[in-house]
């Protein structure tokens, strides 16, 4: 895989590809494989306010140089080693989604987000059956400064700048490419540098 240092994505995207599911039976749904893929929420419900307190949350970030995206290698030894993920993390207390997306960011690949705007919205109940849900959001992000080398925390050991094809071939974990699965590269992007 090669790398490249470019530009930054397109915040406009949630309003020019509305997602399938939103809405959906607040059920369980399982995947080809049986994996848990959970509801889809509807936009703008990214906020602890709007869920009970106990909720759980994850939050990813969508970062994009020309036509390739940022993946981080996962630890070999952690939960889902040496995978390919997003940036991203849980919620610190009192932090809101969309701070935690930009704080993930910069804490695991050294880069400043400008925006953030919610590209989908996950949940489910609880696998081991306690009473609440878990929340996995992902923020398509439009860096400060899309020249800034990655500079990798100790979490990643290592990193890529992918094309669609590229990702279409790595070992990612299964709900960043539940996500990116139908997704148009090309209306996420509107830059055409090089990364880094």
């Amino acid at each position: 895989m090669s790398s490249t240092d470019g530009s930054a994505a397109n915040p406009d995207l949630a309003a020019q590809r509305p997602l399938k599911g939103a809405g959906a039976e607040p059920s369980l749904p399982r995947d080809e494989w049986g994996r848990l893929t959970g509801r889809l929420e509807q936009r703008g419900l990214d906020s602890t306010a709007s869920w009970p307190p106990a909720d759980g949350w994850v939050c990813n970030c969508v970062v994009f140089r020309g036509e390739r995206l940022l993946l981080l290698k996962r630890d070999p030894d952690g939960f889902l080693g040496g995978q390919w993920d997003l940036p991203g993390g849980k919620l610190d207390p009192g932090e809101q989604p969309a701070q935690a997306a930009a704080r993930e960011l910069r804490e695991e690949a050294g880069l400043a987000a400008a925006a953030v705007t919610e590209l989908a919205h996950y949940s489910n109940q609880d696998v081991q059956g306690d009473d609440f849900r878990f929340h996995t959001v992902t923020y398509l992000v439009e860096e400060a400064d899309d020249h800034v080398p990655v500079r990798l925390s100790d979490e990643h050991p290592n990193f890529c700048w992918v094309t669609r094809e590229e990702f279409d071939q790595l070992p990612v974990v299964w709900y960043i490419r539940r996500v990116l699965a139908d997704a148009d590269w090309g209306t996420m992007n509107n830059h055409h540098g090089e990364s880094d």
